[in-house]
């Protein structure tokens, strides 16, 4: 009986030089230095902040309106809701 699958020959793979190494870096580090600036960094971290706000502010307005309709198992599912979304918010603040 013979193996479903066929044996590969063993063949040598060249290493990249250390020229073609030295441009691929070079080339990352340029990338990193144009679109990694400190104050892209903190816009993407304040507007990722404002997004939580915001879901934070919907789900307290979702909670008042359960609590108004007087529903008790919408109230701790909106609850529940809520708190998810303050702990994302806190986490987004750490980071």
């Amino acid at each position: 009986m013979q193996p479903k699958h066929k044996r590969f020959k063993n063949r040598s793979i060249t290493p990249p030089s250390m020229a073609t190494l030295t441009v691929l870096l070079k080339t990352a580090l340029s990338e990193v230095q144009t679109h990694c600036t400190e104050a892209g960094l903190k816009a993407d971290r304040q507007k990722k902040i404002d997004e939580k706000q915001s879901k934070v502010a919907e789900r307290q307005q979702e909670l008042k309106e359960a609590q108004q309709a007087g529903n008790l198992d919408k109230i701790a599912k909106k609850q529940k809701k809520l708190t998810e979304a303050q702990a994302e918010l806190k986490q987004a603040q750490a980071e």
